[in-house]
C-alpha cells in the first residue's frame, strides 16, 4: 500500500508530517527458540539489527510507514528463517554471506525508480533470510 507522499524530511508515506516522538534511529528485532512478527501499519526505524537462534522473525514492509527511501537490515541467524515482505515499489540490496544456508531474494519486480530500497547485509549460518513481495 503506497499513499504517495514523501520521505523523511517532508512527510510521510501515511501523510503525517512528523514522525511519532517514540521513533529511534536504529531498533533491535531478537528472537530466541520463538518468534517475533511486525506486520500492519508500523514505523521501522532507518536501521534494524535482527538476531535469531533458532527463530523465526518475520517483517511486513507492504504497510509499514518509512522514515526515509533506504531501510538498512543488518542479520545475524543460527538454526532460524528470516521473512521480509515488501510492497511491489520497494527494491531490494542484498549482501548477505550464506554458511549452510541461504539469501533469497523471491521479489518478482525491481521495484520503482527512485523509490524505497531495502539493504540486507550480515550472516545466516543454517539460516534461511528471503525477501518476498
Amino acid at each position: 500500500r503506497y499513499a504517495g507522499g514523501k520521505y523523511a524530511g517532508g512527510g510521510y508515506r501515511d501523510g503525517h508530517e512528523a514522525y511519532p516522538e517514540t521513533s529511534r534511529d536504529e531498533d533491535t528485532f531478537v528472537a530466541v527458540l520463538g518468534n517475533r512478527h511486525m506486520k500492519g501499519v508500523w514505523y521501522p526505524p532507518p536501521v534494524s539489527k535482527v538476531f535469531s537462534f533458532m527463530g523465526e522473525i518475520s517483517l511486513d514492509f507492504t504497510q509499514a510507514v518509512l522514515p526515509c527511501r533506504v531501510i538498512e537490515i543488518n542479520v545475524f541467524c543460527l538454526l532460524s528463517d528470516i521473512k521480509l515482505r515488501i510492497p511491489p515499489e520497494m527494491s531490494v540490496v542484498m549482501s548477505g554471506v550464506p554458511i549452510l544456508g541461504s539469501f533469497e531474494d523471491k521479489t518478482r519486480q525491481s521495484g520503482e525508480r527512485g523509490g524505497p530500497v531495502l539493504k540486507i547485509n550480515g550472516a545466516a549460518i543454517l539460516s534461511s533470510v528471503k525477501v518476498k513481495d
